[in-house]
């Protein structure tokens, strides 16, 4: 019964994730590594993003390297390799503050909220968030808003907090990009 709730849990998990990648404004349809994503490989999703995170950072291209960090993150997670995914969200957030590119900041941190399967993780990703709420308020972001709040809502039921929880997902379903996905 346990091991039953926990695959459930990792299939929701995997939803929301390729979710949440879906909603970010950086991917590119023409983007190698997507189709991989949407096609369930996330191993050569990993290549390819791996690769061209090395490739933007060689360009200093630091807006686009930290885009690639949050997607490969992603990736990463999906693939079952969450400390590779915790480096690469380590390494976006660290990159975007050296940036101080404000916006920069908010998309890194607006999307760790696939850190909290980690237990070690949560209270980072939990103070991330918090802080990505707040910038995302400051920019009017509605997208970065709602991920912001979908991760923390995640963040807080993995921690049990089922009330705190639930009131995060409530205000990231108020928010006007979300609207319903079929899966």
């Amino acid at each position: 019964m346990r091991t039953t709730a926990k695959i459930r849990g990792v299939k929701n998990l995997s939803r929301l994730l390729v979710c949440c990648l879906a909603t970010l404004p950086f991917i590119s349809r023409a983007d190698p590594g997507q189709d991989a994503l949407n096609r369930g490989a996330f191993r050569e999703a990993i290549v390819v993003w791996s690769q061209a995170a090395r490739d933007a950072a060689a360009r200093k291209d630091v807006r686009g390297e930290v885009g690639i960090l949050v997607k490969l993150a992603g990736a990463q997670q999906l693939a079952g390799q969450p400390q590779a995914a915790i480096n690469s969200w380590e390494q976006a957030v660290a990159r975007a503050e050296q940036s101080g590119d404000r916006q920069l900041i908010l998309l890194a941190k607006s999307s760790v909220g696939g850190a909290c399967g980690c237990l070690q993780q949560r209270s980072w990703a939990e103070t991330n968030l918090r802080d990505a709420i707040k910038l995302a308020e400051e920019f009017h972001d509605d997208r970065a808003l709602a991920q912001a709040w979908c991760g923390l809502g995640h963040s807080l039921a993995m921690q049990g907090k089922t009330t705190d929880a639930l009131a995060a997902f409530e205000k990231a379903a108020a928010d006007p990009v979300m609207k319903p996905v079929a899966l």
